[in-house]
């Protein structure tokens, strides 16, 4: 009788061990998916306002070129007489500094927006606070050493941040996509002033003024998504 108490004792203690090795299993597992989507979001995040920079220096060339191209025109037309050239030239250039003015100003909100976005924190970094004093050895408050205090991100938790990346990613990518449309607007206005139509430039303007409110409207619902997932990320570390 004891043998057989003992024996399925022994079945028992097998089962809660297996059990509980691949408990821990699935939760180191889902942390470090977890954290190597944090890894995979702040490189991301880094990287597209790293191109971001560079865009809008590039941009920035380009329109200090076009009106210096046509303050070159502007000057030559003067010193052949030509009065009324000059004249519709100087209208161009004012309408053209106008809007590229108007695009530096869009380019540094968009930058701003971008930096002020936030990224997923990287393993072991909480938000300030989170950790009492004296938590995590030479450490200060609000900082873990990757592995070290650190529970796992409860399952559901990390379904809906990866979530809100997601949405956050569709975003982005309609966002790149208003930006081309954005680009090819003010390529039309500038043909539409260099040619004097007025017609044409009231139509190009119209279009540009169209594609920048929807990607107004895109940038919103990107903000909206970005606080989801920080309120998230927030829920997260409370619940570790």
């Amino acid at each position: 009788m004891r043998t057989k108490t003992f024996y399925g004792l022994g079945i028992f203690v097998v089962l809660f061990l297996v059990s509980f090795a691949g408990n821990v299993f699935a939760q180191e597992g889902n942390t470090t998916i977890t954290d190597t989507n944090w890894k995979e979001e702040f490189k991301s995040d880094k990287d597209a306002i790293k191109e971001q920079k560079q865009e809008i220096g590039q941009n920035v060339q380009q329109a200090r070129e076009e009106e210096r191209s046509l303050l070159q025109q502007i000057e030559e037309a003067r010193q052949s007489g030509d009065i009324q050239k000059a004249k519709d030239l100087r209208d161009q250039l004012h309408i053209l500094h106008q809007q590229n003015m108007f695009e530096r100003q869009e380019d540094r909100k968009d930058l701003k927006d971008a930096r002020q976005e936030g990224v997923l924190p990287p393993p072991g970094v909480n938000p300030p606070g989170y950790n009492p004093p004296g938590v995590g050895p030479g450490n200060p408050p609000g900082y873990n050493p990757p592995g070290v205090g650190v529970p796992p991100v409860p399952p559901a938790v990390a379904h809906e941040v990866r979530q809100d990346t997601k949405e956050i990613r569709h975003e982005r990518r309609e966002i790149a996509q208003d930006t081309k449309e954005i680009k090819s607007d003010r390529k039309d206005l500038r043909e539409a002033v260099k040619s004097g139509d007025k017609v044409a430039v009231r139509d190009a303007r119209k279009d540009l003024k169209g594609d920048l409110k929807e990607r107004n409207a895109d940038k919103r619902d990107l903000h909206k998504d970005v606080r989801e997932r920080r309120q998230d990320v927030r829920r997260a570390v409370r619940r570790r």
